[in-house]
């Protein structure tokens, strides 16, 4: 159960916030030091959780509606070109810097979860 404790509390801000990456980028960023199976296994994860929420949408009718899905199509290049960013950002940073980086899009990302909160 204690092994299960961290996983249950990320799934519970995920769905608090809608976002679990920044808990997700630290928990995996201190066990995992190669940056490639990093980024490869929080891409994954990051699929997984976005194929879950879609199924989740498609059965309770949420996304059915025409505006979500023009929405989601004009936002596909954009989601692109973000992997296709970081994938050549990323083969240039050594593994020091990739922590610097995390590190930063973690307070980033945790700055703007408190701003919203409290806005």
């Amino acid at each position: 159960m204690v092994g299960a404790t961290p996983w249950i509390l990320r799934g519970a801000f995920t769905a608090l916030f809608a976002t679990g990456g920044p808990l997700y980028v630290s928990y995996l960023g201190l066990r995992i030091n190669n940056p490639k199976v990093l980024r490869a296994t929080m891409a994954f994860a990051i699929f997984m959780l976005t194929f879950l929420r879609l199924i989740l949408m498609l059965v309770t009718g949420l996304i059915l509606s025409w505006e979500v899905i023009g929405l989601a199509v004009l936002l596909m290049p954009v989601a692109f070109l973000g992997i296709w960013t970081g994938t050549h950002v990323h083969t240039k940073l050594s593994n020091a810097m990739m922590r610097l980086a995390y590190g930063l899009i973690l307070l980033f990302a945790g700055a703007i979860l408190l701003i919203r909160q409290i806005a």
